[in-house]
This record gives C-alpha cells, sequence and structure tokens, in this order.
C-alpha cells in the first residue's frame, strides 16, 4: 500500500467543523404550528475517504468515488399553520447544497469519523421547537493511490542528417521514477544493433533503403496501468542521400569483409564403442568434439559489426568473433561452417568458409571383452534401515575390484567386494538415498561401462542405471 500524505482541510470544512455553519431555505406553509417530525439520510455509512493534499492533480477516483460523498437529506415537516418558516441545517463537517426539504450534504475531503448534521425550522435564524440530529461515519478507503505521475518523455534524434548506411543515435529523457521504466525500441528501416532495453539506441540504417525517413518508436513500461499515461512515443529521422558532414563526403555504404577464418582444429574422430580400443598406428580419439572459431573481419567505414555463422552440422555457441563449433553429435563426414559480417545491409559483404573433417576411431583388430554390470537390490528398505546390494559383473576381466560410494546412507561392511551392506533411511522417511558402485581394475582406453546405481525414494527403489 502506498504511504499517506497528511490531509489539508480545505478552508470552508475547516471553518465548519469549528463554527457549524447553517446553512437554510426559506419555505412558505398555508397555516400555522408547522412541526420537524422526521429527517431521513440516504447512507450513513461512506467508504470512501483517501488523505489526499488538496493540490493534487489527476488524482484517480478509483475505489472512493466522488458520488458517494454526497448525501440526499430529506426533512419531513408537518405543516398545520400559514407563517413563513425557515430549515435551518447546522452539520459537523462538509457543505449543504439545495434549499429547502430536500438538500444534499457534500462531504468531500472530510477525513473519516462521526459527523453530524442537525435540523430545525425556526425564523430569523432563532429556532423554534425541538432538533433533530443524525449521524454519518466516514472510514478510510480499503485502496488509497497517491496521484498519477506520468513518465515525461522526449526522443532526441541525431542532431546531423542520415544518410544510408549510417550508423546513428536516439535517445530517450524520461523525467519521473526512472527506476520503473522499460523500454522496447522498434525502428520501421534498419537494424537497432544495441541498447534496445535501455533508454538509448545505436541504429543502423539500412544502405540499400529508398524510404525518406525512419520511424523510431518507443513503448515505455512502468507506468501504473490505472492511471492512463501514454506510454508510446516517435520521432521521425530523415534520410539524406549523398549528404556531406562538415566537408567530409558521405556516399553509399562499403559492406564488411570476413578476411580470415581460424579453426583450433580441423579432424575431429570420434571415441571408440565401448569394449574397443584405439589402433595406435591411426589418428587417436579427440579429447573434445568443441572447436574454437575465430573471426577476422573488416570495414571501411569502420561500422559495429555483427558476426553470424552457418554450419552444416552441429551448433554454434556463443556470439561475435570468437564462438564455439559443437560437433559432439556429428557422424563421420565433412562438415562447412560460413562466417559472415554485417554492418547493417545485413550479410552483404565477403564471407569465409571452412571444413572440418569428422572420422570414425579406428579399433585394433578383436574386441576387448568389457563385464556386463548389473546390480541386485531389494524393492524397498525394511523399518531396520539394513540393505545388501550385489554387483554382478559377468565376462571381461576376472581381476576387477569394486569402489561403493554412499549417498544419504552409512557402509557397514563389503567395501572392496562385490557385496555391499548398508543402513538407508527406512520406508517412513521421506529421503533420497543412493547407492553406486564402480569397477575398477579395467583397461581405460577400452572405455567399458564400468559403473552402476540404485536409487530409492521414501524407501521404495526407484531406478537402477548404468
Amino acid at each position: 500500500m502506498h504511504s499517506f500524505r497528511p490531509f489539508i482541510f480545505p478552508f470552508k470544512t475547516a471553518i465548519n467543523a469549528v463554527f457549524a455553519l447553517l446553512f437554510f431555505s426559506s419555505m412558505p406553509f398555508s397555516v400555522m404550528g408547522q412541526s420537524l417530525e422526521d429527517v431521513k439520510l440516504s447512507r450513513e455509512d461512506i467508504f470512501s475517504w483517501c488523505p489526499f493534499p488538496e493540490d493534487s492533480i489527476n488524482r484517480p477516483d478509483r475505489a472512493c468515488g466522488k458520488q458517494q460523498t454526497q448525501i440526499s437529506v430529506s426533512s419531513i415537516i408537518k405543516m398545520s399553520g400559514s407563517e413563513k418558516v425557515s430549515i435551518y441545517y447546522t452539520v459537523s463537517e462538509g457543505e449543504i447544497e439545495g434549499e429547502g426539504s430536500n438538500v444534499v450534504w457534500k462531504l468531500l475531503n472530510s477525513p473519516p469519523g462521526k459527523h453530524s448534521i442537525t435540523i430545525g425550522l425556526g425564523k430569523g435564524g432563532i429556532i423554534r421547537g425541538e432538533t433533530i440530529t443524525r449521524y454519518v461515519s466516514i472510514s478510510e478507503c480499503s485502496v488509497c493511490d497517491l496521484p498519477c505521475e506520468c513518465f515525461n518523455v522526449v526522443l532526441k534524434p541525431p542532431d546531423e542528417p542520415v544518410g544510408p548506411g549510417d550508423t546513428f543515435i536516439v535517445k530517450a529523457v524520461v523525467g519521473g521514477d526512472i527506476q520503473k521504466a522499460s523500454y522496447k525500441w522498434t525502428v520501421s528501416d534498419g537494424t537497432i544493433i544495441a541498447g534496445d532495453k535501455t533508454a538509448q539506441i545505436l541504429v543502423r540504417n539500412n544502405p540499400k533503403t529508398e524510404s525518406a525517413k525512419i520511424n523510431v518508436t518507443l513503448e515505455i513500461g512502468g507506468n501504473d496501468i490505472e492511471c492512463n499515461c501514454p506510454n508510446e512515443f516517435s520521432v521521425e529521422v530523415p534520410i539524406v542521400k549523398n549528404v556531406s558532414i562538415g566537408r567530409i563526403p558521405v556516399g553509399p555504404n562499403e559492406p564488411a569483409i570476413v578476411t580470415d577464418l581460424s579453426l583450433s582444429s580441423e579432424q575431429l574422430v570420434t571415441q571408440c564403442q565401448p569394449g574397443e580400443m584405439p589402433d595406435k598406428a591411426f589418428p587417436q580419439p579427440s579429447e573434445s568434439m568443441i572447436i574454437d572459431v575465430s573471426t577476422i573481419a573488416s570495414d571501411p567505414e569502420g561500422d559495429v559489426l555483427v558476426y553470424s555463422y552457418t554450419v552444416s552440422g552441429g551448433k554454434i555457441i556463443g556470439k561475435g568473433s570468437d564462438v564455439k563449433w559443437d560437433l559432439s553429435d556429428a557422424s563421420p563426414g565433412v562438415y562447412t561452417i560460413t562466417a559472415s559480417a554485417d554492418d547493417g545491409c545485413g550479410s552483404c559483404g565477403k564471407s569465409f568458409s571452412k571444413t572440418v573433417t569428422v572420422t570414425e576411431c579406428t579399433p585394433i583388430c578383436g574386441l576387448v571383452e568389457c563385464p556386463m554390470l548389473e546390480l541386485t537390490a531389494p524393492d524397498s528398505i525394511s523399518n531396520s534401515g539394513i540393505v545388501i546390494i550385489t554387483a554382478n559383473a559377468g565376462g571381461g576381466a576376472s581381476d576387477v575390484g569394486y569402489l561403493w560410494s554412499v549417498e544419504n546412507g552409512q557402509i557397514i561392511d563389503g567395501q572392496g567386494t562385490h557385496s555391499l551392506t548398508v543402513r538407508l533411511p527406512a520406508n517412513a522417511t521421506k529421503t533420497k538415498a543412493s547407492v553406486t558402485v564402480k569397477l575398477t581394475g579395467l583397461d581405460p582406453e577400452a572405455a567399458c561401462i564400468d559403473t552402476a546405481t540404485v536409487v530409492y525414494e521414501n524407501g521404495i527403489r526407484k531406478q537402477t542405471t548404468n
């Protein structure tokens, strides 16, 4: 909720509160003996007060409408005489509008509290007979918003003429609480190359444009949506062909050129299949299937360049002149990468291409027999929490070792053997636990599958993975 500003009583309201001003209207009667029988109010409770200063402007009337601060007052008179009498209204807050037996009690800008209206009949300022008093309670609004404050926005285009292919700045000068502001820019022609989410953008004009102007539009966010603030601002940037800045002629744009493309490797070898060992007489498997790519480009005008890459396989990681080319999932074959540089006209300049050859691992004759690793474990954990898990490593080397590890549990016996006794969280607990075995003594070049894991959740076996 917003913090409230101190309430400033209007001068008239303050006078009413202190002196209880009298409001009256004259009313003729045909006979003598008039009396005030009853007074009725259209409402006795108001939830429509917000502590706004009197000089607030653009104040939204939201949960607290002005119409709720007006109360209809009806005085019921018993008429049995011809003497001309007056109806006097005395209020502790607000003012009376109208005359006669039906008036309006206006309580706009009145503070919370219990306020009274007293009605009596009389003549010449002297009340004759009994008076009747009624009360109205004013409560604070559940939602009180401070006055609307919209952003003041002025867009400033370049001071100099803009030619085809030029790069220029458009700035938004924003007044108000700019920490709440967000920015979304669009241009009718050309490309936003920097600052699209800030108060200043860098725009590169299309060198082949035939337009006489560029429309730059800013959609600013952060204003209170209930204040109906303007949130879209535009400015036109004129385009003049063959303009000159000072005495330096500015002609058509010259596109950027990619002059070199370097790769950290142009030959990659895939890993051998499990159980295969690479033949030392052939290229060995690559330690990584990710290649470092570096692009060198130039632009005659020194424009800011945006680099793009096209590959026939794999994927590009990163942006700019230095990126990585990931060929981890590539099958054996020849793959091409093409680098381009954009100075605003698109990739209209010279690009540069290179190829990478991916070959399959060449294993030695015959396969290394890998053990077939499996784990045997109970489907659930008993209340004692004691579990016996067995590793079955059928086939392959006979002298393998067993290295066990436990997550959220305790090894009791069997480390280094094929059978492990552990204590794990029992069925009643809501915990995830796992047991993993790793075979030791295998040839690392054989790429055998050497680990297996069993996972328990809430005491129930969920999965066994290799």
